[in-house]
């Protein structure tokens, strides 16, 4: 049952006796609050993806400038570049998958922590009527399956430029640069 449906029912039960709100007619100020911080958490967000995926492109581009000889080679012998495009797609799923791997195995001890734990704002929180001090985590399989794929999408997607730019080289080119 919704806290609308439990106030409304309260309302018809004690209406004349007492004031009977909801927490977000309590809270209204608490919710306007709220929906601005979540608009400035995804504005974070997308900037800090930005950076990783522009970080991983400059990775795999490293990567394959440090591997345009061993590349050319292989094109010259008759490697197709939509293969050499699936070698590189391959390296950025298995660093993708590394990186989630690791990802996960360094926060999620630090989540159950405090899902355990609860972070007490204490003084932060006072003025606000109603409010508890303890912040609460609170573990949820679903979000970190949603941010571990999107963590080996990005991954993937961030080695797709690299991988069409290294196929549209030709071998003769490669080599004659390289000597």
């Amino acid at each position: 049952m919704t806290s609308w449906k439990r106030c409304f029912r309260l309302r018809a039960r004690f209406g004349g006796e007492y004031q009977v709100t909801s927490w977000k007619e309590d809270q209204a100020a608490l919710i306007q609050i709220l929906d601005v911080a979540e608009i400035g958490i995804w504005v974070i967000t997308i900037i800090i993806l930005t950076v990783a995926a522009l970080g991983m492109i400059n990775t795999f581009l490293i990567s394959i400038l440090e591997r345009l000889r061993e590349f050319g080679t292989l094109r010259a012998i008759g490697l197709l570049p939509r293969q050499l495009i699936r070698i590189v797609l391959f390296q950025g799923f298995v660093l993708g998958l590394i990186g989630t791997i690791a990802g996960l195995v360094l926060s999620l001890p630090i989540t159950f922590y405090f899902q355990a734990n609860p972070v007490d704002l204490g003084e932060a929180m006072q003025g606000l009527e109603g409010i508890d001090s303890l912040v609460w985590l609170k573990y949820v399989p679903a979000t970190t399956l949603k941010i571990a794929l999107l963590g080996m999408l990005i991954s993937v997607f961030s080695s797709l430029y690299p991988a069409f730019w290294a196929s549209r080289k030709q071998p003769v080119d490669i080599l004659r640069e390289l000597g």
